[in-house]
């Protein structure tokens, strides 16, 4: 494979690296019926095919350099990206079954859009359901108070165990994680 092409697990994404959604990607803007169809096509795969891998598409990204470390820039795939992010803040905080000790810190953020920062990591940490509502994306917040209902409904009528539907998407939910040449111009690229 391609060195600037890397087959991650959803583990391994969301527990390595950094991520940076720049301010020329849109906002996190997935409706109830993308997230849930997405947690209907893991599911279907956990209860199918549960030895087979899931590929739910690339995540292109730039890698660069910022304060010692390489940050990726998130040029496609941001909405795939936050919404597992969101999945796994609601596992954390939602499942009694499930080792999620890995999972110390939310490693997405959003350049120039603090209410979103905010928000991701007020639902990875929470202990109330408090929050400053003029600090809340509203987006984030209405997936993350019903995004586990949703797993629950869907693991329910498939007879699949929401432990099984955790471990299957953290294992064998598979993103092509491919790095845009340094000399992209990504301004163009995103056109």
């Amino acid at each position: 494979m391609n060195e600037d092409i890397e087959n991650l697990k959803v583990k391994d994404l969301l527990g390595k690296d950094s991520y940076l959604i720049p301010i020329y990607q849109r906002n996190y803007a997935w409706s109830i019926e993308e997230v849930t169809q997405l947690i209907q096509d893991i599911a279907d795969y956990a209860k199918d095919n549960s030895s087979n891998n899931y590929y739910i598409g690339n995540l292109i990204v730039f890698p660069k350099r910022q304060e010692g470390r390489i940050i990726y820039e998130t040029i496609d795939g941001q909405q795939r990206v936050t919404t597992l992010t969101i999945l796994m803040c609601s596992a954390k905080r939602n499942s009694k079954d499930c080792d999620l000790s890995w999972y110390h810190t939310v490693n997405i953020s959003f350049d120039h859009r603090k209410n979103s920062n905010y928000t991701l990591n007020w639902i990875f940490s929470h202990t109330d359901y408090s929050y400053d509502d003029d600090k809340i994306n509203s987006d984030i917040i209405f997936v993350y108070n019903r995004i586990w209902s949703i797993i629950e409904k869907i693991c329910s009528d498939k007879g699949l165990p929401i432990s099984s539907f955790l471990h299957y998407c953290l294992n064998n939910v598979k993103i092509l994680r491919i790095a845009v040449p340094k000399e992209t111009s990504l301004n163009h690229y995103f056109e």
